[in-house]
């Protein structure tokens, strides 16, 4: 499971909402919960905003 949909899940937030609080498409935000796309900077800054995190909390891979 990616970040972004642990973070969903944990707030109660589902992809529906998330696009349209973000005001993005609801295909870019499947396709993100769903780790079949990479956003775009205004994207990740729209949802980190929405969700209050950092993006690099969201976005960014974990080292291994």
């Amino acid at each position: 499971m990616n970040k972004l949909k642990e973070i969903l899940i944990n707030k109660k937030i589902s992809t529906y909402k998330l696009a349209k609080t973000a005001g993005i498409g609801q295909a870019t935000a499947h396709g993100l919960v769903h780790g079949n796309r990479e956003p775009r900077i205004s994207t990740a800054k729209k949802i980190a905003n929405v969700l209050d995190c950092s993006i690099e909390d969201i976005f960014c891979k974990e080292a291994k």
